[in-house]
Formats: C-alpha cells, structure tokens, sequence
C-alpha cells in the first residue's frame, strides 16, 4: 500500500475533525440528528483507520451515509430554523463519502500476524 495514499486519508481524515458541528442546533431534532451523526462517523472513522493500519478490511458505511442523509433531507415543521443545519450536516456526510471513496480505491492489505518468538 502505498504512504501516500495512506497520508491523503489521514488528511483528510484530519481537516474533517476540524470542522465540528455547532453545539447548540436548531431543534429538538437537529441535535439528535447530531447523536446519530456521532455514532456513524465513529464506526466509519474506527474503521478507516483501522484499515490503513492493515487491521480489518474495507466496510462500506456507503448506503449508512446515504439514508442518513435522505432521513435529514425531509421537511419539517421548522424548515427555515433547520435548513443552515441541515446544509452542515450534509457537508459533513458528503465529506465522510468522498473520504470512503478515497480509502475503496487502492487495495489495503492485512498485516502478517506476528509469531511470539519462543526464547
């Protein structure tokens, strides 16, 4: 595998965390979508890097994202409160694609599991 697709995801992976979700959202509904939005980024993250380290393989979280991203698009009650949320909330489900995106290409390999050398 090469380093320098490896350091592209870290990258990446790096300027996502940088652009954090405000911590007080429109709604009701906006702050548990943030919840759920946690709880996909850390499975998907946990499994990116645990692929570039050669750890597992790849997981697709791609139809995860994408019917995340469906069930925030609906309109609601509140529409105009939510829409600059919503907006942030599919910037960061767009990134977190693009970035699985990246790490589907090349063909990461597992590690060789270690012998325990015997004394």
């Amino acid at each position: 595998m090469s380093a320098i697709v490896k350091e592209k995801i870290f990258d990446e992976l790096r300027r996502y965390h940088v652009q954090v979700l405000p911590k007080k959202l429109a709604t009701e509904r906006m702050d548990s979508a943030r919840d759920q939005l946690g709880l996909i980024e850390d499975k998907v993250i946990a499994m990116l890097l645990s692929l570039v380290n050669g750890k597992a393989i790849f997981a697709d979280s791609t139809e995860e994202l994408q019917a995340f991203r469906r069930k925030i698009e609906l309109p609601s009650a509140s529409e105009e409160m939510e829409k600059k949320n919503k907006g942030l909330f599919v910037a960061k489900i767009d990134w977190l694609l693009q970035i699985l995106l990246m790490a589907k290409e090349p063909n990461f390999e597992l590690r060789k599991p270690r012998v325990k050398k015997t004394a």
